[in-house]
């Protein structure tokens, strides 16, 4: 077939024409291009996009879902248009996500180029779980300096911000297998549970807890219920593990960081002084009652875990899996009494020794190992998502994906 000479001239024509037209006559000859081109082929002006209020439609599914071994973290990453496929795309569960078609920003992004929009908190969803509990905390200064995220097999790369840094911000992820041994195990979080971290709840939070493979629900409810210490309780109790990162609360006015613990920390202290203390002066118990306090004086002074050992020497305080079993009842009871107030009546403190008496000890141990187990999480600053991430994944709202 003979090559069509005139529509070449013209093409020609108008290719040169953008050269020699004064600048703002060839934006718009641009502008009208991208229009005509996109009545031709409106698909290339589209995106898929996910949205984390799709995800937590569903809040109770857990937001990964293999039904065998999970193959996610082992696979190589792909190089490809579309690589995210087998990286975010595949590793959400379809029954967490309605996925949505949007217009792309075509005037900022190349027409011809497949993007996958995300909004930030499913960016942060996707990293948190990825991220596996051999994380090392990082040097936060380094980190927020760049604009790459490489965590072992998980890296994200700022591509572009647009020409003038107004975005839009194009990424690119990768990762590599993973050794079995470091597959997160956090895979299983719900939309709810991801949504609760994201909001500044403590990476040990789980909707539900389990007791000795008793489940018993988790004593925040609410944003308040973070603020009090019921939860540190609960850690100690049930041996809960947390989610490598958690984000932090920026605008504490008494902690530069980690705030999260310390409030709760501060909290439980508070509530073994005025509402447990009191109750409680038989030498055994008074003696296990101080070396709390001290416990908690000290880490609350000296923000470690080191010398924790020496603390409580000559107290009975043991780990609590080696005493005698609460029930799941009385394990709720005893954690409900640190989400309570510190400053009980008559009445509320009669409350507190009638539930105290039998299982003093075990909520003791049960208090020093909650403790124990916040700091070893708190005590390396690093482990601060919305501190260790590049500002830009920090600060957009969204964020296009592209292939290799």
């Amino acid at each position: 077939m003979a090559p069509d000479w005139g529509m070449i001239q013209v093409v020609i024509g108008l290719a040169v024409l953008v050269f020699v037209m004064p600048p703002h006559w060839a934006v718009l000859l641009r502008d009208a291009f991208r229009t005509l081109y996109l009545k031709w082929k409106p698909r290339d002006g589209q995106c898929e996009y996910l949205s984390y209020a799709e995800m937590t439609r569903e809040p109770d599914t857990p937001v990964h879902h293999c039904r065998r071994a999970c193959p996610h973290t082992h696979r190589r990453h792909i190089a490809g248009q579309t690589c995210w496929q087998t990286t975010i795309s595949d590793f959400f569960d379809p029954r967490s996500f309605r996925r949505k078609i949007i217009e792309k920003p075509t005037e900022k992004l190349p027409l011809q180029q497949r993007y996958l929009c995300l909004d930030r908190e499913v960016l942060h969803a996707f990293i948190l779980c990825m991220i596996p509990a051999s994380f090392a905390p990082k040097k936060i200064e380094l980190a927020r300096a760049t604009e790459t995220f490489e965590e072992g097999f998980l890296k994200i790369d700022v591509k572009s911000r647009g020409e003038d840094g107004s975005g839009p911000v194009v990424l690119h992820i990768a990762h590599n297998p993973v050794p079995s041994v470091q597959v997160p195990w956090n895979h299983s979080l719900t939309a709810h549970e991801i949504k609760c971290i994201l909001e500044h709840y403590p990476p040990y939070y789980r909707k539900t807890l389990y007791y000795h493979h008793r489940p018993i629900p988790s004593p925040i409810r609410s944003f308040e219920d973070v603020k009090r210490g019921g939860w540190v309780v609960a850690v100690g109790l049930t041996k809960c593990e947390p989610v490598p990162v958690y984000m932090d609360i920026l605008d504490d006015p008494i902690n530069n960081r980690g705030a999260v613990f310390w409030r709760a920390i501060r909290r439980v202290k508070a509530i073994i002084q005025n509402n447990i203390q009191p109750l409680f002066q038989e030498p055994g118990e008074a003696k296990d009652i101080c070396a709390v306090m001290r416990l908690l004086d000290y880490v609350l002074e000296e923000m470690t875990d080191s010398g924790l050992g020496g603390i409580i020497v000559g107290s009975r305080l043991v780990d609590p899996d080696a005493l005698e079993r609460l029930t799941v009842d009385q394990c709720q009871q005893a954690i409900q009494i640190f989400n309570n107030s510190p400053r009980l009546d008559t009445e509320g403190l009669e409350r507190v020794r009638e539930t105290l008496s039998p299982i003093l000890l075990q909520v003791l141990c049960g208090i020093y190992w909650g403790v124990h187990l916040c700091i070893i999480c708190v005590k390396n600053p690093g482990r601060e998502l919305n501190r260790i991430l590049p500002e830009v994944l920090i600060d957009e709202d969204r964020f296009y994906l592209q292939g290799c």
